[in-house]
């Protein structure tokens, strides 16, 4: 999947990029069988707040002219988005989904990145559909 929409490079969408970091980290302890540090998941949950910021009325998301989606949409397209703003990002999704050669995030590794489960996994490929917000909005191609 490869974002479309690009938000301005001015715009300090930083801790959205931090944040999917912090996550392909956790990630990848969990995969070596480590567990993640309280230090980090405290920085997580603070990214976390800082994020929701941002992607409120008024936020960085809506200044790029991208608003109205749910939480796992904007996921989506901060996954999406982060591989063009931070190259590095990149090579941490490669790393994270053996065997693909594009540093774009596929649905697998959305789902781990994000810790979904159940109902939110549905959700994931609901938001992905052609007539979804991300795709029918010219967002994300999938």
């Amino acid at each position: 999947m490869m974002a479309v929409a690009k938000p301005n490079s001015e715009i300090p969408l930083s801790v959205e990029w931090q944040r999917i970091e912090l996550l392909g980290h956790c990630l990848l302890q969990g995969r070596q069988g480590q567990k993640v540090e309280p230090e980090v998941l405290e920085r997580l949950q603070r990214l976390q707040q800082q994020v929701h910021q941002i992607r409120g009325e008024g936020g960085v998301w809506q200044t790029a002219n991208v608003s109205g989606l749910t939480p796992l949409e904007y996921d989506i397209l901060a996954c999406a988005v982060a591989t063009e703003a931070e190259p590095r990002l990149g090579w941490m999704f490669q790393h994270l989904q053996a065997g693909t050669h594009q540093p774009y995030p596929t649905r697998a590794l959305l789902q781990d990145l994000l810790a979904l489960e159940g109902a939110d996994v549905e959700a994931l490929f609901a938001a992905l559909k052609e007539a979804a917000s991300l795709r029918n909005g010219s967002l994300v191609q999938v």
